[in-house]
């Protein structure tokens, strides 16, 4: 089971910033997951639309300047960094799931990850877009960059969202822990989908991840979750 540090390493740097992505990186995930949004005529990374929970400032980042975004503090020193730092620090040495958090950043990021894919093939099936607007599927699904890979994220599990993640052809479904369940897993698997679960930060909910066969987990603390998954999975091997 594969470990995605979310927006970073949450639980240890901030969030979405170019220390969380490094903390992430050094612990050794093979994922990292971030939140875009498009503001000032840029890619930024950050969840909300408010920059006041992750940032010192207050308002939508939809209202500010490019100045004002690039001089918030994101705490310990860092600022909102931008997609393409991010791009330029992970290097292809972790896949990256890119979440769009608004219509506005689609195309953008569709232009830069193609881009990206043209020039660089080490990033070749290490970029994932996901989003859980429906309607942003449908346009990813149909102008998806070859080697891009697609996530399918919904706030409510319709009964056939495996079949409707396999006629997007996606790559993952994307569930959160209390939608985790044995026969939908099963069910994914079979339509040749990978099974992501977030945010998983207990270990209990780690365990469940494993017995289940889910692919891979997002958390907060991935050094924490790395060093549990390989416990667990030793100690299964030994017995």
């Amino acid at each position: 089971m594969e470990i995605i540090g979310h927006r970073g390493s949450a639980g240890t740097a901030p969030e979405n910033t170019l220390l969380g992505v490094k903390v992430a990186l050094e612990a050794g995930v093979s994922w990292i997951e971030i939140d875009v949004r498009w503001a000032a005529n840029e890619l930024f990374v950050i969840h909300d639309e408010s920059v006041a929970r992750t940032t010192n400032g207050t308002g939508s980042i939809y209202s500010k300047s490019l100045a004002e975004i690039q001089s918030l503090d994101a705490g310990a020193g860092q600022t909102i960094p931008t997609l393409t730092q991010v791009l330029d620090t992970i290097a292809a040495d972790a896949a990256l799931n890119i979440e769009l958090k608004d219509t506005a950043s689609l195309q953008p990021t569709l232009a830069l990850v193609r881009e990206l894919l043209n020039r660089d093939p080490a990033w070749h099936e290490q970029i994932m877009l996901s989003s859980f607007e429906q309607s942003i599927h449908h346009t990813l699904s149909e102008n998806l960059p070859q080697g891009c890979l697609l996530g399918i994220l919904l706030k409510e599990i319709p009964a056939d969202i495996v079949s409707y993640a396999a006629r997007l052809q996606a790559f993952s479904l994307n569930l959160s822990v209390p939608q985790l369940d044995e026969a939908l897993v099963n069910n994914a698997h079979a339509q040749g989908l990978e099974v992501f679960v977030y945010t998983v930060n207990e270990e209990s909910d780690i365990d469940k991840c494993l017995q289940l066969g889910v692919d891979a987990i997002y958390t907060d603390f991935p050094a924490r979750a790395l060093r549990l998954v390989e416990i667990k999975t030793r100690s299964v091997s030994d017995a």
